[in-house]
C-alpha cells in the first residue's frame, strides 16, 4: 500500500494539518516587503491577498529570483560597501553532507538522518561531485513496496528496508557547479536556466567546498540589490 493510498483512507482533515496562522502579503505591498517576510519566515511561497482579504495569488522565491535576473541587474554590480555579500563564496553553506556513489540504501538513509539535510552530494571515488540526491528521490525511485518503510526510516521511525540500489542509481545526474567567485545574481541565473534548486560550489581542483540553494540566493540577492 502506497503513501497516497494511506492518505486517501485517513480520517484527518486538511484543517488539522495546515499551518496557522497563515503568513500573507498584500497586493499593494512592495516586493521588498514580501521578500523580507519570506526570508524572515523561511518560506518557499506565500499567499497574496487583496484589499478585501481574498486570495489573489501566490508569490514564490522563484518568482523573486526570476524578477531580479530578468530586470537587467548586472552580474558585476556597482562597488558596494566593504563587507557586502556579492559572491556565492560569501554566502554558501560549508556543511557538505555527502555520500559515495556506491553507498547502499541503508547507508544513504543513515546519512540523511544523521546530517538532518534534505539533499546529499554524491561523489565518485576521487571525491568529485557527480550528482545530487534528495530524500524525495530516495522515496520516488525505489520499488513501491519499500516506500512506506523508507519514509518511516527518514523520520527516524524505524529501520530502512534493505535494497541493492546505490546512490549512483538514485541520484539526479549532471550536478550544477560554479566557483566561489561567482556573483550571486549569476548563480541565480544559472540555476533558473537549468531549473536547479541547488548549486555545488567547487574549488579550482573541482572539489566541492560548499552548497547554495534558492533560500541562500534570495537572502543574498536581496542584500546586494536592495529589492524594493
Amino acid at each position: 500500500e502506497t503513501e497516497i493510498d494511506q492518505l486517501e483512507k485517513t480520517s484527518l482533515m486538511v484543517g488539522e494539518l495546515m499551518t496557522s496562522p497563515v503568513i500573507t502579503v498584500n497586493v499593494n505591498d512592495s516586493l521588498g516587503a514580501a521578500t523580507a517576510k519570506m526570508i524572515r519566515n523561511k518560506l518557499k511561497r506565500m499567499p497574496v491577498i487583496d484589499e478585501n482579504g481574498r486570495l489573489a495569488g501566490m508569490i514564490s522565491r522563484l518568482d523573486i529570483l526570476e524578477q531580479v535576473v530578468e530586470s537587467g541587474h548586472s552580474s558585476t554590480p556597482q562597488p558596494l560597501p566593504e563587507g557586502t555579500v556579492r559572491t556565492i563564496g560569501d554566502v554558501m553553506t560549508s556543511k557538505l553532507p555527502a555520500v559515495n556513489q556506491n553507498t547502499d540504501l541503508v547507508g544513504i538513509v543513515e546519512i540523511f538522518t544523521e546530517s538532518g539535510s534534505t539533499h546529499l552530494i554524491v561523489t565518485d571515488d576521487m571525491g568529485k561531485a557527480i550528482g545530487l540526491i534528495s530524500d524525495s528521490d530516495v522515496v520516488a525511485r525505489i520499488q513501491p513496496e519499500k516506500q512506506a518503510g523508507i519514509l518511516a526510516a527518514l523520520k527516524n521511525r524505524g529501520n530502512p528496508p534493505g535494497g541493492h540500489e546505490t546512490a549512483f542509481d538514485l541520484m539526479s545526474r549532471g550536478v550544477l557547479t560554479a566557483p566561489p567567485s561567482t556573483p550571486v545574481v549569476t548563480a541565480a541565473r544559472m540555476m533558473l536556466e537549468k531549473s536547479r534548486k541547488w548549486l555545488v560550489v567547487v574549488n579550482d581542483a573541482g572539489d566541492p567546498v560548499g552548497l547554495v540553494d534558492r533560500q541562500i540566493l534570495l537572502e543574498s540577492v536581496a542584500s546586494v540589490y536592495h529589492i524594493d
